[in-house]
């Protein structure tokens, strides 16, 4: 499956999205069916998963029952969460209120004392594989498709949905990654493998997204060994001058031979030259 990366994300954020923004896609319409004006308990609402089922549901117009721990209290008020039960609370079970559908990506006793709370007729899906399963609960494996990514491309450059990237390793590190899903202490968020530059890729990414003439270009090179790449200035730009400067630091991080080619760039909504200089 080839879907575009979303415009809004950087390369990083668009690598970590796809397989559990699909699976709270398919979680939450697919497989529950979920409509405006219903109630959903998302179990493990702060988890990967669970924090994408519900920044969609809340853009849905669902209700939203989180089950999560109270240090997640402020991620899940910022996703726009407004009725959060602690897990850890003894007998949380008896706090919970009727619900149109569950949707359960931690599994165990906690997915287990959250059932009694749904309606008649109501819809059970779970992403994780416990036996036994309740009575009802669909279990499925994601199937990460072009059309849906399409659809979760578009929720990100609406703005709908923001990415949690966690930690970022190099490819070098790939068995502290899996050590990391072991559970290894990391950064909350999905846990990514970086290939090559990623901060290169990510400034070419806002250059070229630019709808513009490019009439200028600078080449940059991350170290005094390796080779430089060549960026192109568009002729209008939202960035100011001062912006793209320091994006270009950034990128070089005082230790390039990076040098600028054009005399001059046309940045900002004036298009007046401004001239630009080496690192």
């Amino acid at each position: 499956m080839v879907a575009r990366k979303p415009q809004s994300l950087n390369h990083v954020e668009a690598a970590s999205a796809p397989v559990i923004a699909v699976t709270a896609w398919q979680m939450l319409f697919q497989y529950a069916q979920a409509v405006r004006g219903q109630t959903v308990m998302v179990v493990g609402a702060a988890g990967n998963v669970g924090a994408y089922a519900v920044q969609m549901a809340v853009d849905a117009g669902i209700h939203v029952v989180a089950i999560a721990h109270l240090d997640d209290e402020a991620l899940l008020r910022s996703l726009g969460v407004k009725s959060i039960i602690d897990s850890s609370k003894p007998a949380f079970e008896k706090d919970l209120p009727p619900v149109d559908a569950i949707l359960d990506t931690v599994g165990g006793s906690t997915f287990q004392l959250c059932v009694a709370a749904l309606k008649p007729g109501g819809k059970l899906v779970t992403s994780v594989s416990t036996q036994p399963q309740p009575a009802g609960a669909v279990f499925f494996y994601v199937e990460v498709a072009t059309a849906r990514l399409q659809t979760i491309t578009a929720l990100f450059d609406a703005d709908k949905l923001t990415a949690r990237v966690g930690s970022v390793l190099p490819l070098s590190e790939a068995r502290r990654a899996q050590q990391m899903l072991a559970g290894a202490t990391h950064k909350p968020g999905k846990i990514v493998l970086e290939i090559g530059h990623p901060q290169l890729s990510r400034s070419a990414s806002l250059y070229t997204s630019a709808r513009a003439r490019c009439t200028r270009w600078i080449e940059i090179a991350p170290s005094p060994t390796a080779d430089a790449t060549r960026f192109t200035f568009p002729e209008r730009m939202s960035p100011s001058a001062k912006t793209a400067g320091k994006l270009v630091s950034s990128i070089c991080g005082g230790r390039s031979r990076g040098h600028f080619c054009g005399a001059s760039a046309r940045i900002g909504s004036r298009s007046r030259p401004v001239r630009m200089k080496p690192c």
